[in-house]
């Protein structure tokens, strides 16, 4: 069985870019995740990754779903 799965990819400047497009703040989007701001702060600087769930909620929040799978 060959399997193709393309998943979106993170970085700090990622979300950076995607909270800014959107006008949000860092506290807004913690809030959205039940998070502190602070949290929101480490991921866009790189000294920390939000965990699976979280970073599967940023991407939902932010509209990133063009996932594929092939079987």
């Amino acid at each position: 069985m060959d399997r193709t799965t393309q998943v979106p990819s993170f970085s700090g400047q990622w979300l950076r870019e995607q909270r800014n497009a959107r006008g949000l703040t860092q506290k807004q989007v913690a809030e959205m995740l039940g998070v502190t701001h602070i949290s929101v702060s480490n991921w866009e600087n790189g000294r920390y990754l939000p965990s699976a769930v979280n970073l599967l909620c940023l991407f939902r929040e932010f509209g990133v779903w063009n996932w594929e799978v092939t079987e």
